[in-house]
């Protein structure tokens, strides 16, 4: 959250200190966070149980129940796939403003990358540094 925080003041302040619009800064920043974390896919799988609330029968005087559903199991493949996908549309979205703008905003867009690269770096190695042990065991 800090790291997202960042990158939007810092695409404001930028915004006003030079004139641009847009939120670029802000999906290349992200670009470069997922391209960090990529490497620490693992081959396990990740469950997650997702919480529903389903209307309570006629005979029932409670309000709804809360019940759990199936576990949703993402795997090193799905989330592979994921990534390329939204990889694939960052490069695409990059390609473009570098035949339609002018070189600086690419400029802008590849250390947008860098920096979200190495605030993932600050806050794996800072601010979540027992994360990533525990994850590797």
């Amino acid at each position: 959250i800090l790291g997202f925080t960042f990158v939007v003041l810092f695409q404001i302040v930028l915004c006003l200190i030079v004139g641009c619009v847009g939120v670029s800064i802000i999906w290349c920043a992200i670009c470069g966070w997922i391209l960090r974390e990529e490497k620490f896919l693992s081959s396990e799988q990740i469950t997650t149980t997702t919480t529903t609330t389903r209307p309570a029968p006629n005979n029932d005087t409670s309000c709804g129940a809360v019940t759990s559903s199936p576990p949703i199991v993402a795997t090193e493949q799905s989330k592979l796939n994921l990534l390329s996908i939204v990889l694939s549309m960052d490069l695409s979205a990059i390609i473009y403003y570098s035949i339609v703008e002018e070189p600086i905003t690419t400029l802008a867009h590849i250390l947008a990358i860098i920096m979200g690269i190495c605030i993932s770096y600050v806050g794996e190695r800072f601010f979540y540094p027992t994360f990533r042990a525990h994850k590797d065991d």
